[in-house]
């Protein structure tokens, strides 16, 4: 008889903590693209999902979130990236989350404007889903 069939349901994975890591340091967290985002504001979204079958019982996969806010003093720039790579990773660290050890940040993405600098830090964590018990 085949398993049964159950509904996968969004648990407090590693987003959830960047999240509530984000709002600790005082961020506003919104869950998708704002036109404009005010000082101390972001937006934390899952940007990519990538799969592959190592084994005939498990898939393997990488799940990609961006970090995105705007930074209205460059010569700040690189210590709020700094303030949340290491603020963020060790409050994920110690969460005790599903796949936090894998969690890491990637290169930041910065895009400079007459009066802003728009940061986005990609970051991933790796999964597996097992279905032979």
């Amino acid at each position: 008889m085949p398993a049964p069939i159950r509904r996968v349901v969004r648990k407090q994975d590693c987003k959830y903590y960047v999240e509530r890591g984000l709002e600790m340091l005082g961020y506003k967290v919104n869950p998708f693209f704002q036109e404009k985002l005010d000082k101390n504001e972001c937006v934390v979204v899952y940007t990519k999902v990538d799969f592959k079958v190592e084994t005939t019982g498990s898939y393997y996969g990488d799940v990609y979130i961006s970090v995105i806010y705007n930074c209205d003093n460059n010569n700040e720039l690189p210590y709020s990236i700094i303030e949340i790579y290491e603020n963020i990773t060790r409050y994920l660290e110690e969460s005790g989350a599903p796949w936090c050890t894998s969690f890491r940040f990637l290169k930041p993405i910065i895009k400079n404007f007459a009066d802003t600098s728009s940061v986005e830090l990609q970051a991933v964590y790796s999964m597996e889903i097992a279905w032979v018990h």
